[in-house]
């Protein structure tokens, strides 16, 4: 206000004592100097509070925001503190759920997997029995077939065995009676023997009655001669006879008990006969009843067989649902494995051995922030190094020991393909960072743009692996 009052007092045509010009100079200086600091300083707090705001943007919540001063500044700068922590808070409780789900999917994908195994295995071993069962139904079936015409068989044996008995019982009557005839031929022919022998006696007596006689009784001494003859020839006969007959009686007689003997097998042949057709048909019943319940069996498990291919079915589409949650699980987790907390430690220790994978997902992080350098700082960027992915900590571990113990996984060649892509992309951000293009080199790497996305794909493998590894 003073220096106005001069500067007026002047253009009047008043007269300024020089000193007052020097106070005014030095005023004029003071406020010179005084607007300069200020906007200096405004423009480091500026600075810092963006430099704050982009840590915060690329998940880096390990450094505290702090604010040094009450004015709006600091307020801005305790709101972005106090957001680091709620997001610090957000990010920790949302890790720690994601972890449970990620452990949870994982455990449901490999009991999914088990149980459609076993399903399946259940299923064909299930399959084989209903074909067994099958073929075991047409055996029974066919064995059914066979014991009923066996039993008929041993009905008409039967049948045929009961006949033989009345056959043989009439044999065996038959052989009494020729045995009763041959005793009666005997007497006969004991009968004629008595008369021949009487005879005999009888022509002897005449012809001594004729040689006492002489000459008249001669003719009747040849006569007495020629009836003794026919006695003896009679006798003789006769005894023949009876010799034959006697011979014919021991051997009908030895018959009778051959055909009594026979008979009585043929009796036990009878019984057995019986006995073997009501076995039969006990067995033709019960190969029936056998037959009725293997087929019952085999529907039984015939719809059981569809019901287990049903669940095999099931099980495989759970198993294919459980690997989909699985991933899903595994990707948000990676987006929390995007961010770094202080003090923080991974609840999954990397279940590759020798393999630091949230190391290298820090790593690659970085890159982040020294292409975000280079663009504040207005530098350069080497994009032939930029460009190779056999530099960086990650590139020279896929090349080596990586290769040499998962070379033949998907899951690492996924990775090899994924990381060489992000090089590619972070090699444009930096050829554009190069040809000064500030603003869209900057636009190139915020959230949503190919060079994000690619980072997210080598995060996405990198956490999956550290879960459950290149299988």
């Amino acid at each position: 206000m003073p220096l106005i009052g001069d500067a007026v007092g002047w253009a009047s045509g008043s007269a300024i004592p020089a000193w007052r010009w020097g106070l005014d100079g030095l005023a004029v200086a003071g406020a010179v100097a005084g607007v300069a600091w200020t906007m200096r300083t405004m423009k480091q707090r500026v600075r810092a509070i963006r430099r704050d705001m982009l840590t915060l943007s690329m998940g880096d919540l390990r450094q505290p925001i702090v604010s040094d001063a009450d004015d709006a500044l600091g307020s801005l700068q305790r709101e972005l503190a106090m957001l680091q922590a709620a997001l610090t808070d957000i990010i920790r409780a949302v890790r720690h759920a994601s972890n449970e789900v990620v452990h949870s999917a994982i455990e449901v994908t490999h009991g999914a997997r088990d149980v459609a195994a076993r399903a399946e295995s259940s299923a064909a071993a299930l399959e084989e029995s209903s074909a067994a069962l099958e073929q075991t139904s047409s055996t029974s079936a066919h064995t059914a077939d066979l014991v009923a015409q066996a039993a008929d068989l041993a009905q008409t044996n039967a049948g045929s065995a009961a006949r033989g008995g009345e056959i043989v019982e009439r044999v065996v009557q038959t052989m009494r009676r020729l045995e009763e005839s041959s005793a009666r031929i005997r007497d006969i022919t004991g009968v004629i023997d008595g008369i021949a022998f009487q005879t005999n006696i009888l022509a002897l007596n005449a012809a001594v009655e004729a040689a006492r006689a002489g000459e008249a009784g001669r003719g009747f001494a040849v006569v007495a001669g020629e009836v003794r003859q026919l006695a003896q020839r009679s006798s003789q006969a006769a005894r023949e006879i009876k010799d034959l007959i006697e011979r014919t009686v021991q051997d009908v007689a030895a018959g009778v008990e051959v055909v009594q003997g026979v008979g009585g097998v043929m009796q036990d042949i009878v019984a057995s006969a019986q006995r073997t057709r009501e076995l039969m048909d006990e067995v033709a019943n019960a190969a029936r009843e056998q037959q009725l319940g293997v087929k019952q069996i085999g529907e039984a498990v015939q719809e059981l067989d569809r019901n287990t291919q049903q669940n095999a079915a099931l099980a495989e589409e759970t198993a294919t649902a459980s690997a989909a949650q699985r991933d899903a699980a595994l990707r948000m987790a990676a987006l929390v494995d995007e961010f770094r907390l202080a003090g923080s430690q991974s609840q999954y220790p990397s279940a590759v051995q020798g393999l630091d994978v949230d190391g290298i997902i820090d790593a690659h992080r970085q890159w982040k922030v020294k292409l975000r350098d280079a663009i504040e700082n207005r530098a350069s960027v080497d994009t032939d190094t930029l460009r190779r992915d056999d530099c960086c900590a990650l590139g020279k571990w896929i090349y080596g020991e990586g290769r040499q113990r998962f070379g033949s996984q998907p899951r690492f060649a996924e990775l090899v393909e994924r990381h060489k892509h992000f090089h590619q992309v972070a090699a444009g951000v930096g050829e554009r960072i190069n040809r000064h293009e500030w603003r869209q080199a900057e636009d190139a790497i915020a959230p949503g743009t190919p060079f994000s996305q690619a980072t997210r794909g080598v995060v996405q493998v990198l956490s999956a692996v550290k879960r459950i590894g290149f299988d």
